[in-house]
């Protein structure tokens, strides 16, 4: 049998960032047809404006009241496809999810499938195969189970899906009535399957449909999922078992242990400090009158009907594509929030700006304590340790440090996982040559991003004539650019020093793509009532110049020229700090965290680069993104970035700079129309040739040529 059609509900209320998640993850779903209907409750947040950017490519419905049992009914009501799975919206479903959850209903005898649930680690199960008991117990059981075996009349156990990952056959629930309203939150879809087994359908599970559960807080429980109130949980289980179990000896003696096993919990919360003492007098209050209602209304009341039975309006598939979007994996060691370097900078641009387009991509960073899997603003983020064995021959083969081996190994390791997800494509930075080790391995291409090499960056910037020598990571470099299905350059210069320094030839396989950010609002006129405002924002080493900008504000201020200049990004030790800082003309910042640098870039007049080498300066577009113009040395990619005289200055490299410099900072200081007119000019260089849509627009387009077998 085949499934047609899938309707994907989603009941949420007041979790509108989790829920912008979960939204992006099913957009990147390969699955048949499928529609998603979002069930609002009475939230509070911005989930009406999420949910606003997605008019016309889902359903919505509003929940009058906080009762998961009747938003899923209202789900149901307007589901138009013959499947309907469940999603939490603090979820988001693996790209295979909704087509693994269809196989499951291949027999038409089964009535409901569900999935595994990975926990809020990332990388944990919190659920995977569950056999509930008539008292609503859950007892976990081994994968090789077939619960199968457990499809005979009147049953004590049968399988119950976790709700955060479930799928039902429409009309199984319609026979049944849907789900029951009775059921606020809590054991809710247990309910609905015994009932759906009571009635003879089947339900399995299907192990390779997996959702990414992150357990976000809510009105029932907060962040650290301690409890807020006790009254719903206990309410569905005193109607639980009263209507599965009645009034039996052994139902009363389960609630009995129920209601102790949550009374022992709330004490050791109270013991250790994590709720006070009125909190768990209210908490344990709520848990006993909770029980008592719910056993009274199962007993005064019908079970809901619900709303299942009611004609769905047509199916409206969600952002049907034309053909399948690219799945590609960037490694990126160091990558955001950990990193903030020139290549974390690249490759976190590069994937939300890439995932924005509809991509699949995937992330691989290294953990810093425990290997995670995340999604976050439509990029699934995996986090790895290096390994501990079995890196010894890259070590050998490349004449690389064991800490780099070990990295690179991992992410060899790892192709497995990435392949499960789809990936097709896998890209890594030139510097460190991280995915060294990928090469070859289960069919996937492999492209390189060109960032400054290590043969660049340890001779201070002047690239050589000749190939340069192969040793350390020269050696590494050199093999992973021969052995690269692509090659990214975000500059003609970088290109062609690295080819030069490789002695590679790079250009039949290089795609030319400058560097891409986000615009700042234009800028406003400055009115300038004291000095100057100088910036330099780079590491402490010789390559960025440091040095020369510190002699070039020296002169300056020699010359008669009115200025103040900042330094961010390091420590900076040179016999010409202490005397700027003694004539109150520079202020040091040390290292300034990436969120922080585009306010800093609009605060100062002028940025000032006096590279001994870039490979493309992007802190020089950045600021010119914020309307701050830049000079810099006439070096590699800089000088692809900044047209002299126009938005901005090149100056002679080397020595030669600290003249130049000051020259122009001096004129600068007394000219505030030309500063002015150089703001503008490198504002609107900066949207014309550097905007952060562009730059993603042509990385995807390289990275579905690999995939189309294309260069």
């Amino acid at each position: 049998m085949t499934v047609e059609r899938i309707s994907v509900v989603i009941a949420t209320l007041d979790r509108a960032a989790f829920l912008k998640e979960a939204l992006a993850g099913l957009a990147r779903l390969e699955a048949p047809p499928f529609e998603v209907i979002i069930v609002e409750g009475p939230s509070q947040d911005t989930t009406s404006a999420v949910l606003a950017g997605y008019a016309g490519c889902l359903k919505r419905v509003q929940c009058p009241a906080a009762n998961l049992s009747q938003a899923r009914n209202l789900g149901l009501a307007q589901a138009g496809g013959e499947i309907v799975a469940f999603l939490d919206d603090d979820a988001v479903p693996h790209p295979q999810w909704l087509a693994a959850l269809a196989a499951g209903f291949s027999d038409p005898a089964v009535g409901g499938v569900g999935g595994y649930v990975v926990g809020r680690s990332g990388a944990e199960f919190q659920a995977r195969k569950i056999i509930c008991d008539r008292f609503g117990e859950s007892h976990f059981v081994a994968d090789w189970f077939d619960e199968r075996s457990l499809n005979q009349p009147a049953s004590p156990l049968y399988p119950a899906p976790m709700g955060a990952n479930i799928a039902f056959r429409r009309a199984a629930l319609a026979q049944i009535g849907g789900f029951d309203e009775a059921f606020a939150y809590y054991l809710d879809e247990t309910d609905a399957c015994l009932r759906l087994f009571d009635a003879g359908w089947r339900i399995v599970f299907a192990p390779d449909a997996f959702v990414w559960h992150q357990y976000a807080g809510s009105h029932l429980r907060d962040h650290r999922a301690l409890p807020r109130e006790m009254r719903t949980i206990a309410r569905s289980k005193g109607y639980f078992v009263q209507r599965h179990a009645g009034s039996t000896r052994q139902a009363q003696e389960h609630l009995a242990q129920f209601v102790t096993e949550k009374q022992g919990y709330l004490n050791r919360l109270q013991r250790d400090g994590l709720i006070d003492d009125a909190t768990h007098s209210r908490l344990w209050t709520e848990m006993d009158e909770g029980m008592a209602q719910g056993q009274a209304e199962a007993v005064s009341k019908p079970p809901a009907t619900g709303a299942a039975q009611l004609a769905p309006p047509p199916f409206l598939p969600y952002l049907a594509r034309k053909e399948r979007p690219l799945s590609l994996a960037l490694v990126c060691r160091s990558y955001p929030p950990f990193g903030h370097g020139g290549i974390a900078r690249w490759s976190s641009l590069a994937a939300t700006g890439i995932a924005a387009r509809g991509a699949s991509v995937h992330v691989l960073t290294q953990a810093k304590e425990t290997p995670s899997i995340h999604f976050e603003q439509g990029v699934w983020r995996h986090e790895i340790l290096p390994v501990t064995s079995g890196y010894e021959v890259l070590m050998d083969r490349h004449d690389m440090s064991p800490d780099t081996a070990r990295w690179a190994m991992a992410v060899r390791n790892y192709l497995g996982v990435l392949a499960s997800f789809g990936v097709e494509v896998l890209s890594f930075p030139i510097w460190d040559c991280e995915g060294i080790a990928c090469f070859g391995e289960v069919g996937i291409p492999v492209a390189v991003s060109l960032h400054t090499t290590s043969t660049l960056a340890k001779i201070d910037g002047v690239p050589p004539a000749e190939p340069a020598a192969r040793h350390g990571m020269a050696k590494a470099e050199a093999y992973a650019l021969e052995k690269a299905d692509l090659v990214i350059a975000n500059s003609r210069a970088a290109l062609d020093d690295i080819a030069r320094s490789s002695g590679v030839e790079l250009a039949a396989r290089a795609h030319i793509i400058p560097h891409g950010t986000p615009m700042g609002l234009p800028p406003e006129p400055r009115p300038r009532s004291g000095p100057l405002k100088v910036l330099f924002v780079g590491r402490a080493e010789p390559r960025k110049g440091y040095d020369l900008a510190l002699l070039a504000l020296e002169h300056a201020l020699d010359m008669g020229a009115q200025l103040h200049a900042c330094f961010a990004g390091g420590t900076f030790a040179h016999p010409a700090v202490q005397r700027l800082v003694a004539r109150g003309a520079l202020t040091l910042i040390g290292e300034c965290p990436r969120e922080a640098l585009d306010s800093l870039f609009r605060s100062h007049d002028i940025l000032i680069m006096p590279s001994r080498y870039e490979s493309f300066g992007l802190v020089a577009i950045e600021a010119m993104a914020q309307g701050t113009p830049v000079m810099a040395a006439a070096v590699g990619g800089l000088c692809e970035v900044i047209r002299d005289a126009q938005d901005g200055h090149l100056v002679p490299p080397g020595d030669d700079a600290v003249s130049a410099l000051a020259a122009h900072l001096l004129r600068l200081s007394q000219d505030d129309a030309a500063l002015a007119a150089l703001s503008h000019q490198a504002y609107a260089a900066a949207r014309a040739h550097f905007g952060l849509e562009t730059m993603c627009e042509k990385l995807e387009a390289a990275y579905l040529s690999l995939r189309k077998g294309q260069r």
